[in-house]
């Protein structure tokens, strides 16, 4: 299940579930036999359409719902209710609406209640409340009062929070969904330090322009496993995606339309940052140009002036 290249030893597994189902009281089925492994200090993405189960699996993993079905280990030992409590303070959850997560009169508090409850001092408590505040981008809003802020401040507390516990696992539930530019792009470098530092994040999401900057390996989920691997496989499944309701990012897009202009990058670039990498490395090797041209194709007797890739039977016309 893991994604290590041929050769390459895989990281041990701090998530590894087995055949996980799950229904609702009704009897509708969320979840069934879904099974993936995920190593230490891993980047990984589940994505799929809404109703897919991404919610549900992640509350699963967090050890918040119990599966009907299948075994969950984390970081080597079997869940359960002997040492989940020990087990979900390794792990800090993300909910996908703040709202559902802050509840305390004061930020301060807010994001000091997991320390608290955990049992430490007050001085460690201090200390880590500080830490979070200053990574979360939220020094000086100690005594603001959470509901009073806008959603992306909200996010910022509720993530804040998460950071004060200190985890080894993330686990992301459509972190980006709702935010403005700024707010969403804060978040993930905060993700990306984190997972730096040696912390495993799990992103459920079905925003494929963020998955470049956050995962290095997907699942797609449609209540199971439907398929995995890189990122880049996932992105150039093209039947996969418009099956599962999800669209490539429009930067790869783009590059995937230029190949038809006769500019054909070894490796499509799949967020911003590698877009101006490869278009950078291409002006360098071109003397500062970028070469594209514009072929004329002829067919069923009529003159149907289309976009084609490089080919025999294609006339040039001037280059652009």
């Amino acid at each position: 299940m893991g994604g290590a290249p041929a050769g390459v030893s895989s990281p041990p597994a701090v998530i590894d579930a087995r055949c996980l189902s799950y229904a609702y009281d009704d009897g509708t089925e969320a979840l069934r036999e879904v099974s993936l492994s995920i190593g230490k200090g891993e980047r990984v993405a589940i994505v799929g359409p809404n109703g897919a189960g991404k919610s549900t699996l992640l509350h699963i993993l967090a050890g918040l719902k119990p599966s009907s079905c299948g075994t969950l280990r984390l970081f080597g030992e079997p869940f359960s209710k002997k040492n989940e409590r020990a087990l979900r303070a390794r792990l800090g959850m993300l909910f996908q609406d703040p709202d559902d997560q802050i509840f305390m009169p004061r930020v301060w508090d807010d994001v000091a209640f997991g320390p608290i409850n955990r049992g430490l001092d007050e001085k460690e408590v201090g200390r880590r409340v500080r830490k979070a505040l200053e990574a979360a981008g939220l020094s000086g809003y100690d005594e603001r009062v959470p509901h009073h802020l806008s959603y992306g401040e909200k996010k910022r507390v509720a993530f804040a929070g998460v950071l004060a516990m200190e985890p080894q696992i993330l686990l992301l539930d459509e972190p980006t969904a709702n935010l403005d530019p700024r707010n969403r792009r804060d978040l993930l470098n905060m993700v990306e330090t984190l997972n730096k530092r040696g912390t495993t994040v799990v992103t459920a999401t079905h925003d494929m322009s963020a998955i470049a900057d956050i995962a290095d390996r997907v699942y797609v989920l449609d209540r199971t496993i439907v398929r995995q691997g890189t990122v880049r496989q996932i992105f150039m499944d093209p039947e996969l995606l418009e099956s599962k309701n999800l669209e490539i990012p429009e930067i790869t897009r783009l590059f995937r339309l230029l190949r038809y202009f006769g500019y054909d990058p070894k490796n499509l670039p799949l967020s911003v940052d590698q877009a101006v990498a490869e278009l950078t490395k291409t002006m360098r090797e071109g003397d500062g140009h970028v070469h594209l041209h514009l072929h004329r194709h002829v067919h069923d007797g009529t003159d149907d002036k289309k976009l084609e890739p490089d080919g025999k039977g294609h006339g040039h016309e001037h280059p652009v």
